[in-house]
């Protein structure tokens, strides 16, 4: 007993030492803040330069920025640029707000050119010419000058290599030609917290990212196993929301547009010497635009008249809510999301229009797949010197909801027995079937990294490890028809997945040196986990990266491992559809890339990337197996190179981006390959975006922006119905979508314009649906965004 309470005495003085140690740094910059506004640059720099080794966690960044303004205000620029990197070192993601106008330079020109910091590529704060892989990096007003609505047009805007895909259900993409029925094989994360689902790896780029909260997205090319482990197969996506210090206030706005759209958005962040607070809110819904599909023009197994469904996301909305905050080392995350848009057809071996209106919603939820998801994260960071220790527990919990149609007039398939009827019932209208299932994560993640330096030349090493837990609690399966009606219902005794959990353990390595102008970035990552069943599944995923850095172009070779393991959700379902999905193995990629970037002078860079992948074990379905045979199974193989280009200019006037992708399939097993191309993605790919300043005054400022985005003819595989002699391709021909719009300031008040589709273009996109669907027509929304 009293071991315990001197223990406790002793954690309350150590805390009392640190909070009056924390108090008196404060005051000393308060004194050093009042010094710098009456002109006494001298006294300041010297009160603060004194004690610099002193200041920890927001304060620290306070006094880089307050001796950055120093030197600035004696017009020693070399001086202020250094303490304003040191600044964008301690806060990768700082922005400058309410400051003079040639330190809102610095800080803009040191984030967009080369010095531009990010951290997703080595989990530390490195320059672009610093990544070890080919990396994007897509600020604020660069989403701005597409008018984007949601992540996936950003994406598609920007990122080499990432096109669309259709699966009917919900949005989705390919990435150097690698996709599934959802996006599953690219990781993406909010402030490094994992967006994908525990249970089908799933993260849909649609209305549940609020893209009013983003800072900038940091996107690596290629895969990213070594650090981040499963799912970062073909790459990596960082989210950065925005700091208190960003916002100091409150943003609100709301946005109409054609086809009922309806969109409003607050967020709100403030920003004090040692805490830092952000919250944001946002709801999207729109109707969605329909258009008529005859019984000809049908690839289905009836074909049927009807209004097919573009877009929609209805009956609920769209939500994005959540917080962060810091204080001291301290921070906290939470956010809450969830989308769902209508599937533009009925299930994909029927895929016939249908009656969206006429189904039930069943606990509030309408047809289509979502998923409403809690996610939370506690974390503690310090840095000791060259020391640096990292710390989080991150919790996440989701509700599972698939809600599929198989249509208003199906054939009859399959009978149910029901009490009090005699006679065998074969449902044939208003058919569909509803799985919900709930689950949970947790994890705990603890790293350090450690800086050095060996005669001159600087080096870092990162040691890392995790652990986490996923479970699934529950699950049903309703199946019905006439529209409203249930007619089965699975419980505890013949549910259509096995309830229980898995464990996984990991731990990593990184080291980076440099000697002279070379750069060498080696990581190594090991995954075990312990699957539902007790077996148990491993992967290494190593990294080796060779940079070559010259004042004004750098090259980079890397080899990269990753992988992405099947899915708790298919490996446990005991639907005979899945037989033999439980023994499944991960997936894996080899890829090697060459990248040359050069920097013409800091307005104009120019990039191109080479890229090998070689992917094996690709999971397979095979429809036509017997009874007897396994469904599934990893008998598939892809392998595939490219050329990717990047070509930017930009001055504090204008911004102008073009990218260019081409893509070959070298050869291909069991996977979703014509010859050697990749069915459903295009082998070359590009964009143009454009955005020019007007004019802007003391109060008020006008932009334009413009947007192409082209494509080359695709080829799209229709397989035949059993019975039916031949299979049947689809050219999709060549397309270019222009959009434009403008951004209005006037004061603390904003107004914005954008049209996609401006030309209304009719075009068809193929992906995981049975056949190409019909794409948008032209879209236009309007923004009133009011800050106080």
């Amino acid at each position: 007993m009293k071991k315990s309470l001197y223990l406790i005495i002793l954690l309350v003085a150590i805390q009392l030492q640190v909070h009056a140690q924390n108090e008196s740094m404060r005051q000393i910059y308060d004194q050093a803040e009042s010094e710098y506004r009456l002109g006494r640059l001298n006294q300041a720099i010297d009160l603060l330069q004194t004690h610099i080794n002193n200041f920890q966690g927001n304060l620290k960044q306070n006094v880089y920025r307050l001796m950055s303004l120093c030197y600035l205000a004696q017009d020693s620029l070399r001086q202020s640029e250094d303490y304003a990197e040191q600044l964008l070192k301690e806060n990768p993601y700082y922005t400058s707000v309410q400051d003079p106008i040639r330190f809102e330079d610095i800080i803009n020109r040191l984030k967009s050119g080369t010095r531009a910091t990010i951290t997703t590529a080595s989990n530390q704060a490195e320059t672009l010419d610093e990544v070890p892989v080919p990396v994007i990096l897509i600020t604020q007003e660069m989403i701005k000058d597409i008018g984007a609505k949601n992540l996936l047009e950003v994406l598609t805007a920007y990122v080499p290599g990432i096109t669309i895909i259709e699966s009917t259900t919900e949005l989705n993409f390919a990435m150097r030609g690698v996709y599934k029925s959802g996006q599953q094989s690219v990781l993406i994360m909010v402030d490094g917290h994992r967006i994908n689902s525990y249970s089908t790896h799933t993260a849909t780029p649609d209305y549940s990212i609020n893209l009013e909260k983003v800072k900038q997205i940091e996107v690596l090319r290629g895969p990213a196993s070594s650090l981040y482990g499963n799912v970062a197969l073909t790459g990596v996506i960082n989210i950065i929301t925005k700091d208190g210090h960003d916002i100091d206030g409150v943003k609100m706005s709301y946005g109409m547009g054609n086809y009922k759209q309806n969109k409003a958005n607050v967020i709100f962040g403030k920003h004090y010497a040692d805490f830092d607070v952000t919250g944001w809110a946002s709801l999207y819904t729109s109707n969605g635009e329909t258009y008529f599909e005859t019984a000809e023009e049908s690839h289905g197994l009836i074909p049927l008249n009807g209004d097919v469904i573009l877009h929609r996301f209805s009956k609920k909305p769209s939500i994005d809510l959540g917080f962060r905050f810091k204080w001291n080392d301290f921070y906290a995350f939470y956010t809450y999301q969830y989308a769902k848009q209508a599937p533009s057809y009925s299930l994909d071996v029927f895929q016939a229009p249908y009656s969206y209106d006429k189904y039930e919603l069943f606990n509030g939820q309408s047809p289509g797949h979502s998923h409403s998801s809690h996610k939370g994260e506690l974390g503690y960071q310090k840095t000791f010197g060259n020391l640096n220790l990292k710390a989080s527990l991150c919790y996440d919990a989701d509700v599972n909801n698939n809600y599929d149609i198989a249509g208003d007039i199906i054939p009859p398939v399959m009978g149910f027995n029901i009490e009090g009827v005699d006679t065998i019932i074969y449902p044939t209208v208003g058919c569909y079937q509803i799985m919900t299932w709930n689950d949970y994560h947790f994890e705990g993640n603890i790293s350090a990294s450690y800086n050095y330096s060996i005669n001159g030349n600087k080096g870092s090493i990162l040691l890392g490890g995790q652990y986490e837990k996923y479970e699934l609690i529950d699950n049903v399966l309703n199946l019905g028809w006439n529209f409203n009606h249930i007619l089965w219902t699975t419980n505890e005794d013949n549910a259509y997945m096995k309830t229980g959990s898995e464990n996984g353990l990991s731990s990593f390595f990184q080291i980076k040196q440099t000697y002279k102008n070379f750069i060498f970035n080696v990581g190594l990552r090991y995954d075990r986990k312990k699957r539902f069943n007790n077996n148990t599944k491993e992967a290494l995923s190593p990294r080796l990266a060779i940079i070559y850095a010259r004042n004004k172009w750098n090259m980079k070779f890397s080899f990269n491992r990753a992988f992405v393991d099947a899915s708790y959700f298919m490996r446990s379902n005991i639907l005979p559809t899945y037989k033999g999905a439980e023994d499944l193995s991960p997936e894996y990629m080899n890829s090697f890339q060459y990248t040359f970037d050069y920097h013409f002078n800091p307005e104009l860079n120019y990039e191109v990337n080479f890229f090998y992948n070689d992917m094996k074990d690709i999971i397979y379905y095979n429809s036509a197996t017997s009874a007897e045979g396994n469904a599934y199974s990893n008998a598939g193989s892809y392998k595939a190179c490219g050329i990717e280009n990047v070509l930017k200019y930009q001055t504090s006037s204008f911004r102008g981006t073009l990218n260019a992708t081409w893509q070959h399939a070298i050869s291909a097993e069991n996977y979703v390959t014509t010859g050697h191309r990749v069915n459903n993605v295009p082998k070359l790919s590009y964009n143009i975006i454009l955005a020019k300043r007007i004019f802007e005054r003391n109060d008020h400022g006008l932009w334009l922006h413009a947007n192409v985005q082209g494509t080359s003819e695709q080829i799209s595989y229709v397989s035949a119905f059993p019975g039916m002699e031949n299979d049947e391709y689809i050219d999709i021909p060549a397309r270019i979508i222009a959009g434009c719009g403008f951004d209005y300031k006037w004061k603390n008040l904003a107004i914005s314009a954008n049209v996609h589709n401006l030309f209304n273009k009719q075009y068809q996109q193929g992906g995981t649906s049975r056949s190409p669907i019909k794409q948008n027509s032209r879209w236009f929304l309007g923004t009133i965004t009011l800050t106080l």
